[in-house]
């Protein structure tokens, strides 16, 4: 899912995918990963402490430096996208300002300003090839890095259900006068099960019971076909993948980018 984003949302700004030699290895350029995750919403929505509906349910009606109106109710359209930058921690990440960003020396304002015009281009491509699935991008996050070369570029990974939020287009809107839940397709089950069940953020935490796992492996084959037309079980690759060793596979399939 990842690799076909990239190839939909290149001609906005490179990335540093070089090849897919297996199914689960993308053969990637080295980059200077900038210490901000740019988290892009569309809705006022979210569960988790650093999400922008626990701020504005609190009462909180400045998130991120942007300005929030009265009224607004959980899974609401937002009146503009907007960019809400997180510090990338292994402990929290935390919401944090383009000011701040730019205060702190984590990012000039000529590259905070490049990746901000870059990660809105990128999430609007994202919600108009989306919507014409029957999805909704409703959030996400991208990550961008220096190449060897100084040059900006989109990293990690992009508008997969690990990173972004997606609600199926054609039910939002009565489930919403309902004041119902969206119908989603990503991993916001997981979310809600560890919310429910201990703290995310501990150090260690529970393993995920069989059927959460399944019906997360479930959604995400759904996305897949849904967004690619393609089911991951009719591949060549699956196939393969299935007939020979995980290990085996990976690593002959990596043997051309070893001396």
């Amino acid at each position: 899912m990842a690799v076909w984003w990239f190839h939909q949302t290149q001609s906005i700004i490179a990335n540093h995918l070089i090849a897919r030699p297996d199914p689960q290895v993308m053969v990637v350029k080295k980059c200077q990963v900038f210490p901000i995750e740019f988290v892009v919403r569309g809705y006022l929505t979210g569960s988790t402490s650093t999400s922008i509906w626990t701020h504005y349910q609190r009462g909180e009606r400045t998130y991120c430096g942007h300005s929030l109106p009265e009224g607004l109710k959980k899974n609401s359209k937002l009146p503009e996208i907007l960019l809400t930058p997180t510090t990338k921690s292994d402990v929290h990440d935390e919401p944090i300002s383009a000011a701040q960003i730019i205060a702190r020396g984590l990012l000039t304002e000529e590259q905070f300003r490049f990746i901000e015009t870059k990660a809105l281009q990128l999430f609007k491509l994202g919600q108009t090839l989306a919507l014409e699935r029957g999805l909704i991008l409703v959030d996400t996050k991208y990550e961008f890095g220096l190449d060897g070369e100084g040059k900006i570029i989109l990293v990690d990974e992009i508008h997969t259900p690990d990173s972004s939020r997606y609600w199926f287009a054609h039910s939002y809107s009565q489930r919403f006068e309902k004041g119902e839940a969206p119908e989603s397709l990503d991993k916001d089950i997981s979310r809600n099960w560890y919310s429910s069940n201990c703290d995310p953020y501990a150090a260690e935490i529970p393993p995920a019971p069989f059927p959460l796992v399944l019906e997360l492996s479930d959604k995400y084959q759904q996305f897949c076909h849904q967004l690619t037309g393609q089911k991951i079980t009719d591949s060549v690759e699956f196939k393969h993948h299935q007939s020979v060793p995980t290990k085996t596979r990976i690593l002959n399939n990596l043997k051309a980018y070893f001396k």
